[in-house]
């Protein structure tokens, strides 16, 4: 029988339900498992495994200031973890960074993350092309496909009349939501002109999610341009702040479509949560999304195309109204934490083998 294995994440546990569901996954696999930022800076404690994350949340998310110079502490902490025989995994969340403000020092330390690897894991097959074609280093490494877990952590069971009463929404309507952090490349500017070609009856846009923007002026335009439209066709609402982890449910019980409209991106975790409540969605044709969708009630497009989108959305919706319930159970199956952290521990056991 396998000992259990200390596994160290290395990312705190933020408003973002993925690192609880894997810290969870690996604890029910019988693993000691710790996490945080401090901990890969500070622990003395040698782990089986180290799992990083998102190579960013070592040194933006926060104050830093006590580890020093971000890429030599980066360095240093991987440099004892690898002299010590710790096997480092990197599972891949994005490209690049968010809203990168130094591309030069980004690069340097998803370059470190690279160099430390032992083990690269990708939420789709799509992302092992794209990484490999935008950084040095990576083909020469060990990649695995995990799909990206489902939100069940975060699951409610809410009645639509009780959510739309605690978010202030009509309960008459067939509402349609944009959900989550309201970034540049989000493509929130295409939300009218596949509203207004969305052919449902007694119609309803909602925008939930927090601003973020460095142009202090962005979120005073955001907010004027949705209040006029809302007050002119009372088809519409928006609810603009960061949304907390226990109001989520609320959100998705009480909306009857979610709509993704990146203009880039490799993975979104808008897909899992929205599936992950049975409501199905319409994505564009990027990085992993189709991956992640898989076996699910939902509609692709082409992104950018706001045409394409609406026949998107129209397709589904047609779908829906002729099938009795929403059943993505066998989505559920496919991206299961269980199987998630299996593949990750069987490509530990394997390297194992070869020391």
């Amino acid at each position: 029988m396998n000992k259990p294995l200390k596994i160290l994440i290395a990312s705190n546990i933020i408003n973002n339900s993925y690192i609880p569901s894997l810290f969870k996954a690996y604890t029910e696999t019988d693993n000691k498992v710790f996490s945080g930022v401090t901990n890969f800076f500070q622990t003395n404690i040698i782990p089986d495994i180290l799992h990083l994350q998102w190579p960013e949340s070592l040194y933006k998310f926060g104050d830093f200031s006590l580890f020093g110079d971000a890429q030599k502490s980066i360095q240093d902490r991987l440099t004892f973890f690898k002299k010590n025989g710790v096997y480092i995994i990197w599972t891949i969340h994005n490209i690049q960074p968010h809203d990168s403000k130094d591309n030069l020092k980004d690069a340097a330390i998803y370059n470190l993350f690279i160099e430390f690897s032992d083990l690269i894991v990708h939420h789709g097959n799509t992302s092992i092309e794209l990484m490999n074609n935008n950084w040095k280093g990576l083909k020469d490494k060990k990649h695995i496909v995990c799909p990206h877990g489902d939100y069940s952590i975060q699951y409610k069971s809410i009645s639509k009349e009780k959510a739309r009463n605690e978010l202030g929404l009509p309960l008459d309507k067939k509402i349609l939501m944009h959900f989550g952090y309201l970034r540049g490349y989000k493509g929130y500017n295409q939300l009218p002109k596949i509203f207004k070609g969305w052919k449902a009856k007694n119609k309803y846009l909602f925008t939930a999610g927090q601003i973020i923007s460095d142009k202090k002026i962005q979120p005073l335009i955001f907010r004027l341009w949705y209040g006029k439209i809302r007050k002119r066709t009372k088809k519409f609402g928006y609810d603009i702040k960061l949304i907390r982890n226990d109001k989520i449910a609320y959100y998705f019980n009480a909306v009857d479509y979610v709509i993704i409209t990146h203009t880039k991106g490799l993975n979104s975790g808008i897909i899992p949560m929205a599936l992950t409540f049975n409501i199905p969605i319409i994505y564009p044709d990027l990085g992993n999304f189709k991956e992640q969708a898989m076996y699910s009630i939902s509609s692709c497009y082409k992104p950018g195309d706001t045409e394409s989108a609406t026949r998107a959305l129209n397709k589904l919706t047609k779908n829906i109204e002729s099938i009795k319930s929403i059943d993505n159970s066998k989505w559920q199956e496919h991206v299961s934490w269980e199987k998630h952290v299996k593949l990750i521990i069987e490509s530990y056991r394997d390297f194992i083998k070869l020391k």
